[in-house]
Formats: structure tokens, C-alpha cells, sequence
């Protein structure tokens, strides 16, 4: 429906917006990289923003990358800036801040070593005697419901959220990094594949094809996955060793107070 407004507007010069279905006239709007009608949406979905759409419109902006910013739609003082005061204000922002401060990130779950993928994933497995088949492992797993589906060969991995029963998904974040290694093999526990460790940005109910093995594949076979969607706890002898430190410490500073007594 929203290529059909997108393509009629060239012909008609002018397009009629539902924004019940913006994100289908975004979408045409970007493939066929007509600006206009993007800018029109921006300006229909600022005009029409609500606390009920908001974070909506919030996705649609950060996936379309519609130019039209919500804070000048509840700020709109904050444009009345000229640009050089603008800029000035933002150097001197700048300016004020050590060197490289701004530029430092945490690194959080989107980077992270082998080791420690490998110390706190999850390891789950499942033995496939039939095709198609959909499963998910039971468990909290940081609120990430993750469904897997086996058909005519091809493996994939679901983020699930509203699209189908959600028991385990309380995490609605629009995105989020998924770090996983995906192990195939066969009734004698030959490897068939081994997607080695990989990362991907699963939206809302986005699904990505993990292995792809063909419609010839023997059965049975089994299915291991290793993934990780939150970041890791410190290891818990970083603790200790800080307590130990701490406890040396203390008993080095009660040796060094007594002898000073005594001297």
C-alpha cells in the first residue's frame, strides 16, 4: 500500500499520507530515493506527535534517517539559533573537554574478545529428526527470546517480540547485538558446519539466516548454538583479589603504626 501512494505521487505530483502506514511509504520513499516524500513524512510525523507514537516515530527516524529531529518539535525555541552562534557554542563546547574524552565509548556487548565469548555464552543444543522445525530454549536469557527454525536446510535465528507468544521477551529495545556460533553435525558427530563467532543487530522480530546446509542434508543432525545478548559479569576472582589486596593492605599498615609505637 505504501509503494502504491509512493509510486502514484509521480505521477499525481503529490501524495495523500496515512500515518497508520508510514513505515510502507518510508520504506518505497527510500528504495526509489525520493526525498521530497521523506521530508513529508518527517514534517507529518513531527505535526502529529504523540506519547502514544513516539518511540515509534523514534525507530522510524533512526532507520530511515528522516532529517526532521523530535526535540525541535517539543523544543521549537532550540531552532531559533543562528548557525555561526551554533557553531561557536559547540566549539567551545568542545574545546572544554579534555583531549579525546568525547570520543571514549564503553565498549559494552558489541565488543567483545573470543575468550570471553566463549567463558559466558550459552550453550544450548537440539537434535533435528524432521524438517521443518521451530523451537527456542525456556529461560529468562536477559529477557531475549530467541526462536530457531530449521527448514529445507536452511537454519535461522528469530528475535522475537510480538509476532508470536513472548513468555520469555521483556526486553523491547529496538535494537539489539547478538553474539553467536552456530555448530552443525551429523549422526556421528561430524562437523557440517561452523558459523565460527559471529555478531549481528536483531530489530523487533528480525530473523537471519545462519547456515545454509541444502534440501539433501541426511537426518538426523544436531543443532548447537553458543550466543550471548547481554554484557558478561566481571569474573568473580577479580573480587577476591581485591579483597585480598585490600586485607594486605590493612595488616601492612598495622605492622608499619606498630613499629612506629615501639620505635
Amino acid at each position: 500500500m505504501g509503494l502504491h501512494a509512493v509510486l502514484g505521487s509521480l505521477y499525481h505530483n503529490q501524495i495523500e499520507l496515512d500515518l497508520d502506514n508510514a513505515e510502507g511509504v518510508l520504506s518505497a520513499a527510500s528504495v526509489l530515493q525520493l526525498e521530497s516524500v521523506l521530508e513529508r513524512c518527517g514534517d507529518a510525523m513531527a505535526d502529529n506527535l504523540s506519547a502514544n507514537n513516539v518511540l515509534r516515530y523514534l525507530n522510524l527516524a533512526e532507520m530511515y534517517g528522516l532529517p526532521q529531529w523530535i526535540f525541535l518539535k517539543e523544543k521549537p525555541h532550540a531552532a531559533a539559533l543562528p548557525d555561526s552562534d551554533f557553531a561557536r557554542q559547540m566549539n567551545e563546547t568542545f574545546a572544554s573537554f579534555p583531549e579525546g574524552q568525547l570520543f571514549v565509548r564503553h565498549a559494552g556487548v558489541n565488543e567483545l574478545s573470543m575468550d570471553d565469548f566463549h567463558v559466558n555464552a550459552l550453550r544450548l543444543g537440539r537434535l533435528i529428526d524432521n524438517m521443518p522445525k521451530c523451537w527456542r530454549w525456556t529461560g529468562f536469557n536477559n529477557g531475549v527470546d530467541i526462536v530457531m527454525s530449521m527448514s529445507h536446510g536452511v537454519l535461522t535465528m528469530k528475535r522475537n517480540c510480538l509476532s508470536q507468544a513472548t513468555p520469555y521477551s521483556i526486553n523491547l529495545k529496538s535494537e539489539r547485538v547478538v553474539h553467536y556460533r552456530a555448530i552443525i553435525s551429523d549422526s556421528s558427530g561430524v562437523c557440517l558446519f561452523d558459523s565460527t563467532k559471529q555478531s549481528t543487530v536483531l530489530r523487533l522480530d528480525q530473523s537471519v539466516v545462519v547456515a545454509r546446509l541444502g534440501d539433501d542434508i541426511t537426518l538426523p543432525i544436531s543443532v548447537h548454538l553458543l550466543y550471548l545478548a547481554a554484557q558478561p559479569a566481571p569474573p568473580s576472582f577479580l573480587y577476591v583479589n581485591q579483597y585480598i589486596k585490600n586485607v594486605v593492605r590493612k595488616e601492612d599498615e598495622g605492622e608499619t603504626v606498630c613499629r612506629m609505637s615501639s620505635d
